[in-house]
């Protein structure tokens, strides 16, 4: 089965005898849309996150993508570009079923000075018109405190 719109699918086992379907023998399937047109806003973090990163930290982030006619989408990783704005820190792909998954680990240490991470997610190939083809999100930078000096 394919589908570049998306669509729900119910498959139920029938007997060939007489053409009856068995009761709760099916399962649904949800076809994901592709390619992906519009991207949500992207969110990092759990309950646990600081709202920030410190150097080496990671944090996991994860944005909504939908389809033709706003159904789900699927993701791969060549349809979207993953960056930082100061080209710090490493960025993964982890998951694109209906949901991006993305995960960023803050550098050892910067390489310039700087308050925030700027993580920057677009459709590399967004057919919409008007579609939101970027999301992106402000991680402020967790310094450590140092100690007084006399």
């Amino acid at each position: 089965v394919s589908s570049n719109v998306g669509c729900h699918l119910r498959v139920d086992v029938v007997l060939s005898s007489n053409r009856r379907f068995i009761r709760n023998s099916g399962t649904k399937l949800l076809v994901l849309a592709s390619p992906p047109t519009s991207i949500g806003p992207l969110v990092c973090g759990d309950e646990n996150f600081r709202g920030g990163l410190t150097l080496r930290e990671s944090v996991q982030c994860s944005a909504e993508v939908t389809g033709a006619h706003n159904i789900p989408a699927l993701v791969r990783p060549t349809d979207v570009l993953l960056s930082e704005d100061h080209s710090d820190g490493t960025i993964h792909f982890l998951d694109g079923r209906k949901n991006l998954k993305i995960s960023f680990t803050a550098p050892i240490k910067p390489s310039l000075v700087y308050a925030e991470f700027v993580l920057r997610v677009s459709l590399a190939g967004a057919r919409a018109t008007g579609a939101k083809k970027t999301t992106s999100l402000s991680l402020p930078i967790i310094y450590p405190e140092l100690a007084p000096t006399d």
